[in-house]
């Protein structure tokens, strides 16, 4: 990593953004969400012996997209199953108010990536405004700039009707992306309070309908469903307050 290259891109982006409204400067970027398990690690000691379980490795992808402003759009979401069986008959963004998308493996591709970034466009001319939007160096990201405008370079920008694709320099995003500051951190973490608080909500309705005498074992494990999931980052994400994705940029 060159030092100085990252000090002079960053330069650069400073002179793109100069007299830009905070309201007008935007963020997103992809992070996994391991929703079937209580531990954000994959390896934990649960024995008194020091043996330790694996836990699920499940997985889904969440876009969160915030401004300079400390504005949210609506977070996406991308899971394996296109038609989720715990969703039917749901309307999802009128429910959640969650953009979802499906992939074989929940990751986050091209034809996605284009997608949301179409939604952002959307977003910029229902407000007559130009988005600048900072994004990492991912190759779905340069992919999907690549498409909305073909003569646009990584080293100096895209453009596409209402919006403007800048990006960080490579290897830097983790110091110098403002959703790497500990947004996509408190998101995860409120994520787990509300599915902690629910899951023990469930086993205290189960022993207290549960006779002294039961043998039987609370079966908590199918709880982490898609549409109990969905709620969870729905109030996970409200939490985020505008002062705190502020103070990431």
């Amino acid at each position: 990593i060159d030092p100085s290259a990252i000090n002079a891109r960053l330069a650069e982006i400073r002179t793109l953004l100069e007299g830009v409204p905070l309201d007008s400067i935007w963020n997103l970027d992809e992070a996994g969400l391991q929703h079937r398990t209580t531990s954000s690690r994959s390896f934990v000691t649960v024995n008194h012996d020091g043996r330790g379980v694996k836990r699920s490795k499940e997985r889904i992808t969440i876009t969160p997209i915030v401004s300079a402003a400390g504005e949210k759009m609506d977070i996406q979401l991308i899971g394996k199953s296109k038609s989720p069986r715990a969703l039917r008959n749901v309307y999802i963004h009128a429910a959640f108010g969650i953009d979802y998308m499906h992939h074989s493996k929940a990751w986050q591709d091209g034809s996605s990536s284009m997608k949301l970034l179409h939604r952002i466009n959307r977003h910029a001319k229902s407000r007559k405004k130009v988005y600048r939007i900072l994004l990492d160096n991912a190759s779905v990201h340069l992919f999907a700039a690549k498409m909305l405008d073909p003569d646009g370079s990584a080293e100096t920008c895209f453009k596409f009707e209402s919006i403007v694709i800048i990006f960080f320099p490579p290897n830097a995003t983790s110091e110098c992306q403002p959703l790497d500051q500990g947004i996509i951190r408190s998101i995860k973490a409120s994520f787990r309070k509300y599915m902690l608080k629910d899951l023990l909500s469930e086993y205290e309705l189960w022993t207290a309908s549960s006779d002294d005498g039961d043998s039987s074992k609370c079966s908590l494990q199918d709880h982490p469903h898609l549409h109990n999931v969905m709620e969870w980052i729905r109030d996970a994400y409200c939490d985020l307050s505008l002062q705190i994705i502020q103070h990431c940029w």
